[in-house]
């Protein structure tokens, strides 16, 4: 599916997804803009459009901040899946 940012929605801060993990495995391609992304197990990132990123499958992870005109594409593998907050 596709992922954009609603700025109406946003933190004043800039929020964040908070830590979290999935009973999937989710795959981002980044078409605008940028993502900074903590993951277990992978170094702290800046994802910008034309990157590709996984995380694996119960992975914690948290979207941290991201440019308003932030957009990707994002695969769920398998589409059903539960989120847990970490």
């Amino acid at each position: 599916h596709v992922i954009k940012l609603d700025p109406e929605k946003e933190e004043p801060d800039g929020g964040g997804t908070g830590s979290h993990a999935h009973s999937m495995a989710q795959f981002f391609l980044p078409l605008r803009g940028w993502i900074d992304i903590t993951a277990e197990g992978q170094p702290d990132r800046r994802v910008v459009a034309g990157d590709f990123m996984t995380v694996q499958r119960g992975g914690v992870h948290d979207a941290t901040a991201a440019s308003p005109d932030y957009i990707t594409l994002e695969f769920c593998v398998p589409a059903d899946y539960t989120t847990e907050p970490r």
